[in-house]
Formats: structure tokens, sequence, C-alpha cells
């Protein structure tokens, strides 16, 4: 009872920190146009983010580090974030930021663009990775490291724009913790989540046809709220072993 109620209050700081605007009603979830938005000012990152930003860790060291991090809940994801993959020498590392990788935002549980991109002036943009070769990248880890595929994402992720949501949001036990979790609706992926700090998450992916090994992100919170969207009263955020998800 003391741990939930206590993570409880670390979603509603969070929750608070991001300035977000949601409208409450029952209905459809729609998208709007995003908009500029510009880093919040935050504290300086834990001493072994930095690290891992500037060295790479092992698969095991960032396993285990994800495992000493508390849960969030899935309304403490709304917002957009900035990415940065962390590197552990998985085939994913460094592929999507010479693209312009931005991040992820959510306007509600419902309402998820998984993959953001920037290139020049303006917002970022969504786009739909369901075309993205991940599946081909993780069985020949060579091509995904080979400058010709990442060429061929730098110039096809553009072609990618959409304006509807790819993924949801649902708590899901992983680990051995239910926490936050980023369901793409067209890809066989699951993104978890573990809080660093107010503003800082760090991200597990799971591409479940091959699950091992683990591609490791982190995402910082920006300041500019998300548009105000109606959030489907049907959704709950949460999701049991039985609901077509397979626990970690």
């Amino acid at each position: 009872m003391g741990g939930e109620t206590g993570r409880r209050a670390a979603d509603e700081h969070a929750s608070a920190a991001s300035s977000m605007s949601l409208e409450q009603g029952v209905g459809a979830t729609k998208a709007q146009p995003m908009t500029d938005a510009k880093p919040l000012a935050v504290d300086a990152p834990p001493a072994w983010l930095t690290r891992w930003q500037a060295e790479g860790v092992s698969a095991t060291a960032a396993l285990a580090q994800f495992d000493a991090l508390a849960a969030l809940s899935p309304a403490a994801m709304l917002g957009r974030w900035r990415g940065r993959s962390l590197a552990t020498g998985h085939p994913l590392d460094g592929l999507l930021e010479p693209a312009g990788w931005y991040g992820k935002e959510a306007a509600s549980v419902e309402c998820v663009h998984p993959l953001l991109l920037h290139r020049g002036a303006g917002p970022p943009i969504a786009l739909d990775p369901a075309l993205l070769p991940v599946g081909l990248a993780l069985r020949v880890p060579a091509l995904g490291r080979s400058r010709l595929l990442r060429a061929v994402v730098a110039l096809g992720l553009p072609l990618l724009r959409t304006q509807r949501p790819a993924a949801r949001l649902r708590e899901i036990p992983f680990r051995g913790e239910a926490s936050a979790a980023m369901l793409y609706d067209r890809q066989p992926i699951i993104d978890h989540f573990r809080r660093i700090d107010a503003h800082r998450v760090l991200g597990l992916m799971v591409y479940r046809p091959r699950p091992l090994p683990y591609f490791f992100f982190c995402l910082e919170r920006e300041a500019t709220p998300p548009p105000a969207v109606a959030p489907d009263a049907r959704s709950t955020g949460r999701v049991n072993g039985r609901a077509g998800v397979r626990p970690g």
C-alpha cells in the first residue's frame, strides 16, 4: 500500500511538471497538430546516465540499472519527450538519430505517436513505424550497422508521415514490476518504462518475435503541453496477461 501511494504521489508531481492540458470527456480521441516545444529546465542527469550516454554500457549493466528504477503509471507518460538511444552494443544503437529521430508524444493513453522526426525548422512530425525494418536489423545485426541500411532509413523515414496515432499506453507487468508501457499498433513492439527522475524515464524496447537483446533509450520531458484531447472513457491504462500482451 505504501509503495503504491508513493508512486501515485510521484506521478502527480511529474504530471504537474509537464504542465499538460487535458479536456475530460467521453468519446473518440482526436489527434491535434503538434507545435514547437522546448525542453524543461531540469536538474542535471544522474552520474550513471551521463556515463552511459558518453561511453555506453554492457547489456547486463543496462538491465540491472533498469531493474533498479521505480515504476510509473501510464498517465505519467503524457506529454512530448525528447529521445536518445543508449548504447549497449544493440543492432539498433544509433540507427535513428542520423535520420532525425526526435522522440515520442502521448496526448492521451489512446493517442500516442511512438516515433517523432525533426528536420530543419518547424515542429517535429509523427511517423508510422509500421514499415521500419526492425526485424531485419535484428535478424542480421551486421546489416543493422551497415551504412546502406542507415542511409535507407534516413531517406525513407519522411515518407512514413502520419497524423494518426500509432500506439497506446498501458500498465503491464514486466520483470516483476507493473509499470507504464507503450504498445505499438502495427509493429510487435512494446516499450517498457521506468522513472529516472521527475523529468526523465529509461525505456527498454522489446521486439516480441525476437525479444533479446533489449534496446535501451532515454526520454526527457518537454515543457510545452500536449494538445487538449477527450480521453477514451473505455481505457483504464491497464493490461493483464490475458489481454494479448505477454508479461516479461
